[in-house]
């Protein structure tokens, strides 16, 4: 499109050109911002070496499968977002991120049951564990 107006001269190339340069900067800075945010060094990590340091080879943790990359595709991790509301499963750890609190906030609207019972599960049965910017570790009291 920025061909055409270019070719036609309806619009001052000057202007094509910071348009251009428009779209081709927000998302290279975008990717710049997250590479210095460094997610994966200061969130993702972190929370991996907790759950390797204080579970054992048979302490189920129940979190998103990302996880899998880091401790292992081996382990005893459980991808359930729904954390055992219909399987009844209670794992060592739960692993709770902003997808996983993006899904229980629908969730009020969906699935009313589940909203109610997630916090209680919570709150009754574990303690919060470790926590950073991008994700909560809930322990088994």
């Amino acid at each position: 499109m920025i061909g055409w107006f270019w070719r036609k001269k309806l619009i001052p190339r000057v202007i094509l050109i910071a348009v251009a340069l428009v779209f081709i900067a927000l998302p290279a800075g975008g990717m710049v911002l997250r590479t210095l945010q460094n997610t994966y060094g200061n969130l993702y990590m972190p929370t991996v070496a907790f759950l390797k340091q204080n579970s054992g080879a048979n302490d189920i943790v129940m979190g998103g499968a990302d996880l899998a990359f880091g401790l292992g595709f081996d382990s005893n991790l459980v991808a359930d977002g729904c954390f055992g509301y219909y399987t009844g499963k209670r794992p060592k750890f739960i692993v709770y991120d902003s997808a996983g609190e993006t899904s229980w906030q629908d969730s009020k609207t969906f699935s009313p049951e589940f909203y109610e019972y997630f916090p209680r599960l919570l709150n009754e049965e574990y303690r919060l564990a470790f926590e950073n910017a991008g994700y909560k570790v809930y322990e088994r009291k």
